[in-house]
């Protein structure tokens, strides 16, 4: 699987550029869309539309690109980042002794390109066991709920909460690895063979 040294990151989201520092020399060029579902649009539509407009938005370069959304997903309600405190222990409510999906929808070609080469969505299950109230307190006080969608990170003081994983980890985390250098090794053996 041969891969570029360079990649652009057409994300703001720092564990998914540390999730591919150690492949790449990573340029970040996060695109300023608006993140809303539309009305009576799928979780799936939402996450697939939202990766391929930040793919769309992010300035014009002659590199691979790259770009991904993920959402946490309960039933059919997308489960996005917490206002405020109240939210966030309105989600963990939720969240706790369920199972919700993580839906990560990656966009990857080459930089100059109208549309990317690959478009891939990766589905993972989480279960959360039963989070006592004294639990839920504590882990409210950390404030590692804010800015993570679902109220956490699967890689944080969350992990506790953590019963089974089925799927991608790394999706859960932000960005599915495996899946991602494949998708990008597919982009770039297509750029080299019209080059």
């Amino acid at each position: 699987m041969k891969l570029p040294s360079k990649l652009l990151l057409a994300s703001a989201s720092p564990r998914r550029k540390q999730l591919l520092s150690s492949h790449f020399k990573i340029q970040v060029l996060p695109s300023d869309i608006l993140e809303k579902p539309l009305r009576g649009e799928t979780p799936k539509r939402y996450v697939a539309r939202m990766a391929l407009e930040k793919w769309k938005a992010a300035p014009k370069r002659p590199m691979i690109l790259l770009a991904a959304d993920t959402i946490v997903v309960l039933g059919s309600k997308i489960l996005g980042k917490p206002r405020n405190k109240t939210e966030a222990t309105l989600m963990m409510k939720l969240l706790s002794d369920n199972t919700h999906h993580v839906f990560t929808s990656i966009c990857v070609g080459w930089g100059t390109k109208a549309s990317p080469h690959v478009r891939q969505m990766i589905s993972t299950q989480v279960s959360f066991r039963a989070i006592s109230k004294n639990e839920l307190k504590s882990y409210l006080r950390t404030n590692d709920w804010k800015g993570k969608a679902g109220s956490y990170a699967i890689q944080g003081k969350a992990a506790e909460f953590v019963d089974q994983v089925r799927g991608s980890l790394t999706s859960v985390v932000g960005l599915p690895v495996k899946e991602s250098l494949r998708a990008i090794a597919q982009a770039y053996a297509q750029r080299l063979q019209k080059s």
